[in-house]
């Protein structure tokens, strides 16, 4: 079985805490500059408020919600 090495998204201390960071390395190919404007500022703005996983998740979140339209739950914005 292929095992992937994930951050464990139960551990709150294990956020993207590295000296240097490239938020651009979480771009995706399909994304537009839009989306990734939006995705980018959430991703520098609370990456050590989450772990990697967590953040890359609500960051697409954000983003829906700034150029698709999606509305979020209030339990989830909070």
């Amino acid at each position: 079985m292929n095992e992937d090495f994930l951050m464990d998204t139960t551990d709150p201390n294990q956020s993207i805490t590295t000296e240097i960071f490239n938020a651009d390395r979480f771009r995706l190919p399909n994304e537009s500059d839009q989306q990734w404007f939006y995705r980018k500022q959430f991703i520098e703005a609370f990456r050590f408020e989450y772990n990697e996983e967590r953040l890359l998740c609500l960051a697409q979140c954000y983003a829906n919600t700034k150029c698709l339209g999606c509305m979020l739950n209030e339990s989830i914005r909070q």
